[in-house]
């Protein structure tokens, strides 16, 4: 045998008494139980148990933005770091979202309105 070769085999976890199972510190992820492997259905990522995930509706799947002029969130970056360093992380910018009462058509309904839309609404107002 070639020394490549003696070096490959030696790695190899030694095997236990029943030659079956190697020691806990050269095993890879969690311990199981031999044949258990195939009657345990797979967990669920999301919930983390054996049923399937359920997707329920949502009722306010509206994005947030200003009812007024539809102001919504923006991508942008960090401040930039001190130094030479020029990474950018990326960041989203939310719009200052205020509830606010808005006439329209004779009815009164409230709102999220981004605080330029307000402050105009009650200069008009005046």
């Amino acid at each position: 045998m070639s020394m490549i070769a003696r070096r490959v085999t030696s790695a190899r976890p030694p095997m236990d008494a029943s030659g079956t199972d190697p020691p806990s510190c050269a095993r890879r992820g969690p311990r199981e139980p031999s044949g258990v492997r195939g009657i345990v259905p797979p967990r669920s990522r999301r919930t983390g148990s054996n049923r399937p995930f359920l997707i329920i509706p949502r009722i306010f799947s509206m994005a947030r933005s200003c009812a007024i002029c539809g102001k919504m969130s923006m991508p942008g970056f960090n401040p930039q770091s001190v130094g030479s360093n020029r990474v950018r992380a990326h960041r989203r910018y939310q719009p200052n979202l205020q509830p606010f009462l808005i006439t329209k058509d004779g009815t009164t309904t409230r709102a999220l309105v981004c605080t330029r839309c307000r402050r105009t609404a009650t200069k008009s107002a005046r």
